[in-house]
């Protein structure tokens, strides 16, 4: 059951981090950028908590990845309430216009800073600060992550945590186990490479030849016939043609696209 504070407080976070970053430019986000910062503000708690995520919203795959009606919903009021910037921009590109948004407030920052889990903030500061506005880039980055890999569109997205404790613990005994008889293979292999390059240099010296003296290429006839024939040798050109391409929905499920382990 979805948490309607928390995603208040999440939609609000965002807006203040983005509101602490040097350039003006970034500071404003759109709807769809404080969708994809709550989806991220989850996926982040859920991978410490069981696979639990912090808002309980109910993601799915969706036109522009991962989706939820119920967040989007929630942006207009919150951001009224607190009389956050709204501009209105219209554009020859798209149909409708759309909106962009931009508030500060260094009290109310810091008090959510601090009520949230250190597991939300210290992730959602990161991607904030390297995507803010930035559509095309943070859709990418979103896309790549764990749930969007894992479904097809249309589905909703399965949250999961990182591997336990004591797994990692585990995987750290057996890389220090190794580690020693790495180093002990490494500092051997330089070595040898060592003689195979000062073997390589003398031989190379013993074997010096003087360099010929440069000789320009022609651009005769000659040279222009040969150019021709090689470029014959690729065929008629392609002719542009415009068409609609579909896809198999079973390449949402492809092996090449899931990595077994991941999901």
């Amino acid at each position: 059951m979805s948490d309607q504070q928390r995603i208040d407080q999440i939609i609000l976070f965002s807006l203040l981090e983005a509101g602490h970053e040097d350039d003006l430019w970034d500071r404003e986000l759109g709807p769809i950028h404080l969708v994809k910062y709550v989806y991220l503000a989850d996926l982040a708690y859920s991978e410490y908590h069981k696979g639990e995520t912090f808002t309980g919203v109910p993601w799915r795959f969706y036109h522009f990845g991962p989706w939820a009606e119920e967040v989007y919903l929630r942006i207009n009021p919150v951001l009224e309430d607190i009389g956050a910037s709204i501009k209105q921009i219209s554009s020859p590109k798209v149909k409708d216009d759309f909106y962009r948004y931009s508030y500060s407030d260094d009290e109310l920052y810091n008090e959510l800073l601090n009520s949230l889990p250190l597991d939300i903030t210290g992730p959602l500061k990161k991607v904030i600060h390297n995507y803010g506005k930035d559509t095309a880039e943070l859709l990418h980055y979103v896309y790549r992550t764990r749930p969007m890999i894992c479904a097809s569109p249309g589905e909703y997205l399965c949250f999961m945590p990182k591997k336990q404790d004591q797994d990692l613990e585990v995987e750290q005994i057996q890389e220090q186990k190794l580690s020693v008889k790495r180093k002990t293979l490494k500092k051997a292999a330089i070595e040898t490479l060592k003689k195979e390059m000062a073997d390589r240099f003398k031989q190379a010296l013993a074997q010096k030849k003087e360099i010929p003296e440069f000789i320009p290429p022609r651009y005769d006839d000659i040279y222009n016939e040969g150019i021709k024939w090689v470029e014959s040798l690729a065929g008629d050109p392609i002719n542009k043609e415009e068409g609609t391409l579909e896809v198999s929905p079973d390449f949402w499920k492809a092996n090449f696209r899931i990595n077994d382990e991941l999901c």
